[in-house]
């Protein structure tokens, strides 16, 4: 079991400019795996209207170092720096690169065509397909996922993945189009891991060469009722749900679905804003609806 305690103190400088550059340090330290640490992260960021671009390395002192595994593979600097910060699998290749990406972003969420790259939590819709995931969801192998929003004028989508290196490992779409003379609007979520593993993976989250893989399919329909009140809003909604290449009895991967009944409630005053979501439903084996989570990055590195 891991236990990870860090504080960090961190400085910006010419942080009230909306653009320019940044220049940015964080230092602090904690406990990780029993061993004491000093995390040291330096950045420096480009700040404009329509573009933005921050860039951080991560580098991790062991204090006390109590031996923790390192491969025989790994640099001469591993026994002294945590290279999970860097290195992907004991090497520096493009998912290590990827992960000095602290945040890009291509025009403002407003705007008709929104880009952001980097570390994202990502929820498509009500959650139905995709619901909350962090490409930190591991602390010393994180992605650099991407997130991309296209609106125009009854119709948005957008689309996701969890690692611009190796998109396959899990990429969802989100579209819904709003009625143009009732206040309904339907929405279509899916997403797929094409390369679950259903092996054990190593050490370092990889499978194996002669690991199998499975691709996972989750789809979902919903049609919603936007309504308000003053301050309060409500937006009802129901949902059909599917989910391919989970075991339907425990054993067999086949073809599962589900149903679900919610309603965001909203209220808006003043300066206090409140929402909150209520979700119902029933399953049937081999349906997860959310399955796309933070906890799916997690075990995925484990099997299926």
């Amino acid at each position: 079991m891991w236990f990870v305690l860090l504080l960090t103190l961190s400085g910006v400088v010419d942080d009230n400019d909306p653009a320019g550059v940044r220049l940015s340090a964080r230092v602090g330290g904690g406990v990780i795996a029993n061993d004491v640490v000093a995390v040291v992260d330096v950045g420096v960021g480009i700040e404009s209207a329509p573009f933005g671009l921050h860039l951080r390395l991560p580098l991790t002192l062991r204090v006390v170092d109590n031996e923790p595994f390192v491969g025989p593979g790994a640099p001469a600097v591993c026994r002294v720096l945590r290279c999970e910060e860097l290195l992907h699998g004991q090497r520096l290749d493009a998912t290590a690169i990827a992960r000095l990406v602290d945040d890009l972003r291509l025009f403002q969420p407003d705007d008709t065509f929104h880009a952001r790259a980097g570390q994202l939590v990502a929820t498509l819709g009500a959650g139905a397909v995709v619901d909350r995931v962090t490409t930190l969801a591991s602390w010393d192998r994180r992605t650099s996922g991407a997130w991309a929003t296209l609106r125009w004028s009854l119709v948005a989508a957008s689309a996701f993945v969890a690692d611009v290196v190796s998109p396959l490992e899990l990429l969802a779409a989100h579209i819904e189009v709003a009625a143009p003379m009732l206040p309904v609007v339907f929405a279509v979520d899916v997403g797929a891991d094409v390369i679950t593993p259903i092996d054990v993976v190593d050490e370092f989250g990889a499978l194996p060469a002669d690991g199998s893989t499975r691709c996972v399919v989750v789809f979902a329909g919903e049609a919603r009722l936007p309504l308000s009140l003053g301050a309060f809003a409500f937006v009802p909604r129901l949902e059909l749900g599917g989910t391919n290449g989970l075991a339907v009895d425990g054993v067999t991967p086949g073809v599962g679905g589900g149903a679900a009944a919610g309603v965001d409630v909203g209220v808006s005053a003043g300066f206090v804003a409140m929402q909150a979501r209520g979700v119902v439903g029933v399953a049937g084996g081999g349906h997860r609806r959310g399955l796309f989570s933070t906890f799916h990055l997690v075990e995925r590195r484990r099997a299926l």
